[in-house]
């Protein structure tokens, strides 16, 4: 379907400046902007404390001074990404169905209703696990029970059950105690983890302050000079 044309629409502006205003539908303007604020965001599994906006509005070309200026008009909508959504958003153009994103703000509806706190993802895969694992237990059940009608000799029969037993304690008996253990383990590589962040951003913050200070050579700066009491 070809796409419409339409004439952008000029004004003549009045004041003593003078210029022209134009409009036209497909006029916009987006911008990027830094936040601080604890946010959960749809697609990542933690609360943000600092996060990516981006904001699309109207835009409206003035022409003054022989310049051109363009001024954002109306909202049109608003989303939040977290820094590494960002991060792939920009470095991972035609790849997959696009890179999740929060809507916040949308032209029509106003403020978009936020999300609760994102569940743990110990907790998820831990419920997965124990369906899964309910599942195996009764698939034996049902296989022990099977055995009786199979038509098989005492001895065989006798020899199945026990292998489905021995399978069923060993299911019982070791799965939920290596599944604790796990879910012990990722916990404390998570928390690992954020002392590990926590530290490398003090240094980033640490060296950015100590470059402010120095001006960016490494060496302090010469002591100001006060004067002597004496001179007062």
């Amino acid at each position: 379907m070809a796409r419409e044309i339409e004439d952008p629409i000029t004004i003549e502006q009045d004041g003593p400046l003078g210029g022209t205003k134009t409009r036209h539908p497909s006029f916009a303007q987006i911008v990027a902007s830094r936040v601080s604020g604890q946010t959960v965001l749809y697609g990542s599994d933690f609360v943000h404390q600092n996060y990516i906006t981006i904001t699309v509005t109207a835009s409206e070309l003035n022409r003054t001074l022989s310049n051109d200026w363009h001024f954002g008009r109306k909202q049109i909508i608003e989303l939040a990404m977290s820094e590494a959504q960002w991060s792939s958003f920009v470095s991972s153009m035609n790849i997959g169905s696009g890179v999740p994103c929060t809507l916040t703000w949308q032209e029509g509806k106003g403020v978009i209703p936020g999300l609760p706190m994102p569940e743990a993802r110990a907790d998820q895969f831990g419920k997965e696990f124990q369906e899964d694992f309910d599942e195996a237990i009764q698939a034996l059940k049902e296989a022990l029970e099977e055995v009786g009608t199979l038509g098989l000799s005492k001895a065989k029969a006798d020899r199945m059950k026990a292998r489905i037993i021995t399978a069923h304690r060993k299911i019982s008996d070791a799965a939920p105690f290596v599944a604790n253990q796990f879910g012990e383990h990722m916990e404390k590589e998570l928390e690992r983890a954020k002392v590990e962040i926590h530290g490398y951003a003090t240094s980033l913050f640490q060296r950015a302050g100590i470059a402010a200070l120095t001006d960016g050579t490494g060496h302090s700066p010469p002591p100001i000079a006060l004067p002597d009491k004496g001179d007062a």
